[in-house]
């Protein structure tokens, strides 16, 4: 189990070898220390890293990040369709959700938008996935709110077996209008409604 809190004392006086627990607060950085064994339900959580909150400064990054992961999860989509989503995730949602970022060695690697209980983007950079990054991230929106829902593509493989590892479910099927693929929406904790 990776034990972790938000941690709000100064980054100087924080001991980056300690796995930190406790409740929550912001605004703080989220401390990932890699300890050999420690578990995730992924597995081995094999990066030092920072979950902390987004930056206007980060735009190019988490636009980088998005593109790359978006590549490999939603080959189904145009490139019409995914040049104006990428004016949509730098114009619209980064300026309206609350954005964590996971950084290692001060370099982005991947994010979670949040607004409200919706998670309306979860993104790992290709290089970076399967280290229990995108499972931190959730934690985090999931620690935050509680109840947490989303939409994914039907055809997003790699997504739909990242949110079935952490065990959301199904609530229904339906048809994502602009696209006119078929998304699944889903919710952890499982019961939620």
């Amino acid at each position: 189990m990776v034990r972790y809190t938000f941690d709000s004392r100064p980054e100087a006086e924080r001991d980056p070898k300690q796995a930190y627990s406790g409740i929550l607060s912001w605004p703080s950085i989220l401390q990932f220390p890699a300890i050999p064994g420690l578990r995730c339900s992924e597995g081995i959580l094999r990066m030092d890293g920072n979950i902390r909150p987004y930056r206007p400064a980060d735009d190019d990054t988490i636009i980088a990040v998005w593109l790359a992961a978006s590549e490999i999860a939603h080959p189904f989509l145009t490139d019409d369709f995914i040049a104006r989503e990428k004016g949509r995730v730098r114009d619209d949602y980064l300026r309206t959700a609350e954005t964590w970022v996971f950084e290692h060695d001060e370099r982005v690697l991947g994010f979670i938008a949040v607004i409200g209980n919706e998670v309306g983007g979860i993104f790992v950079h290709p290089d970076a996935q399967r280290k229990g990054i995108g499972k931190a991230l959730m934690d985090v929106a999931v620690q935050l709110r509680g109840e947490v829902f989303l939409d994914v593509f039907k055809s997003n493989w790699l997504g739909r077996s990242f949110y079935d590892r952490y065990g959301f479910s199904i609530k229904f099927e339906h048809i994502h209008e602009e696209t006119r693929q078929p998304q699944l929406r889903l919710c952890y904790p499982p019961h939620g409604g």
